[in-house]
């Protein structure tokens, strides 16, 4: 007899070793810095992969605690992130045996550089809509309420610091759908254990003093694909839910933006290389004060005594007998190696972070389009991915909007509405002009329009064309449509005047 048997099989790491970065500095400078990013791990029946989490049942309290407990297993990396980007760098920690040693402190402050340029390119330009014009009138005045552009621009810099971030949807006191973009330091998402990954539940979660009693306590919402739930207490104790409030989203009111699968900060690769470059600074400004500090060699003087010598210190004359002799004691500094360090490690900071170094002097302004295009090519390698990822976050963030506006019994297609993202980079004007004149009567002017930077609203921009060639067809210059082969000479002379 033949019998079948279904297993359900889990895989568990449990301890995972957590390894440290040693770095050594001149001068027998040593100190620690725990690890970045966590390994494969599980804490209580909670698996996380770095910072990705993964439950069974969101419903099962034991399961969200234990899931806020392994995301604070990882906040030592979101807050050295996080402490990297605003300047305080560990060499400011930095401290020597011999008190007596100059220990200068230089911050660099790449990743500031790196993630603020990295946000102005990829979002430097709002993100269009476009599709449907019936879906996009009615989620328009939404995205505008909600400040959408300042949404995007801090959800683009949470993912080039930290290498996600979250938004959350819900209804204000006015009954008007918000959104915001939250931190990943205090928030986190859920997915399931199937191959697919759906989402299952958002978390978000704070610490505070309560202002009778003093104590530590924890505000923790969870948000399910039906409700809303918010809780108190404490972590390690109990929680007690406040209250439950019944949502019409259709799904879990909250999305991830990832810069990259691994959720890897831009900066975060090259941390290493910074702190390096920090130290060849201050060591060289170091060593700039060891030569202040130089001491005077006499040699076969050994009768001079201190009188002597501050008076030869304040005449500025030295009588030298016989073969004595005087010179200054100094540090030898081979100056070029140095430097040449230097510049090996601020090439390879902006190499690894997949960013251009704009004050290279190779960075000319009179660069044709395309001679910049091939200097960008890294940061655009970078932000193509960063684009692929938010495109499907966007088009979650608008099929929410789609769901709530069914209970004003609106039936929306999500589908039917895509982002555009526009690069924030320099351009030649003149040739983007040349090549739409070129293209006419061969690519729709809708099109053409599109890519000349000046123009904001391609709709508006065809309708006051329409309103012009209206205008000058009753004026008796003749009647002709956009576009269209048999008015190409005609089109160009009204594109040329348009650009004028």
């Amino acid at each position: 007899m033949e019998v079948k048997v279904n297993i359900k099989v889990k895989f568990w790491i449990i301890n995972p070793v957590k390894p440290t970065y040693l770095l050594s500095g001149s001068n027998g400078l040593e100190y620690r810095r725990d690890n970045m990013t966590t390994t494969l791990s599980s804490v209580n029946g909670v698996l996380f992969q770095d910072r990705k989490f993964y439950i069974d049942n969101p419903m099962s309290m034991e399961e969200v605690m234990s899931a806020v407990r392994s995301h604070q297993a990882i906040q030592q990396a979101y807050k050295t992130l996080h402490d990297y980007y605003r300047g305080k760098h560990i060499i400011l920690n930095r401290t020597f045996d011999d008190t007596n040693k100059p220990n200068n402190k230089l911050v660099h402050n790449f990743p500031k550089l790196i993630v603020d340029n990295s946000v102005a390119y990829f979002m430097g330009k709002p993100v269009s809509y476009s599709g449907d014009l019936d879906v996009l009138d009615r989620i328009q005045p939404i995205l505008d309420n909600n400040n959408a552009h300042s949404v995007d621009s801090e959800l683009a810099k949470y993912c080039a610091e930290f290498g996600h971030g979250f938004e959350v949807f819900w209804y204000d006191e006015n009954s008007d759908l918000r959104f915001k973009q939250i931190s990943p330091q205090n928030m986190m998402v859920c997915y399931s254990m199937d191959i697919d990954e759906q989402l299952l539940c958002g978390i978000h979660y704070k610490n505070y003093l309560k202002a009778d009693t003093k104590e530590l306590t924890t505000k923790v919402t969870v948000y399910t694909d039906s409700c809303v739930y918010e809780f108190e207490g404490s972590l390690n104790g109990k929680l007690t839910m406040l209250n439950s409030t019944e949502h019409y989203f259709g799904q879990v009111p909250v999305i991830e933006y990832i810069s990259n699968e691994e959720r890897l900060g831009d900066f975060e690769t090259v941390l290493t290389l910074i702190d390096a470059y920090n130290i060849s600074c201050a060591d060289s400004v170091n060593d700039i004060n060891y030569l202040n500090d130089a001491y005077l060699l006499l040699k076969n003087l050994s009768t001079t005594d201190v009188s002597e010598i501050n008076e030869m210190k304040n005449n500025r004359v030295m009588l030298v007998d016989g073969d004595g002799d005087a010179s200054w004691l100094v540090k030898n500094i081979n100056d070029l190696h140095i430097e040449n360090i230097k510049k090996r490690l601020v090439d390879d900071i902006h190499k690894f972070a997949m960013t251009p170094n704009i004050s290279d002097e190779k960075f000319a302004s009179n660069l044709s389009g395309v001679a910049i295009s091939y200097k960008l090519n890294s940061l655009e390698s970078k932000t193509a991915v960063k684009e692929r990822h938010f495109a499907q976050s966007l088009k979650k963030r608008v099929a929410l909007i789609c769901n709530s506006l069914k209970r004003d019994g609106l039936e929306l297609d999500a589908n039917l509405v895509y982002p555009t993202f526009t690069r924030n980079i320099p351009q030649n004007l003149m040739e983007l002009v040349q090549t739409a004149v070129q293209l006419q009567g061969v690519v729709p002017n809708e099109e053409l329009l599109s890519i000349l930077p000046f123009i904001d609203d391609v709709d508006y921009a065809m309708d006051k064309l329409r309103e012009e060639r209206e205008e000058l067809s009753e004026s008796g210059y003749g009647s002709f449509e956009l576009g269209g082969t048999d008015n190409v000479q005609q089109d160009n002379k009204q594109t040329s005047n348009f650009n004028e």
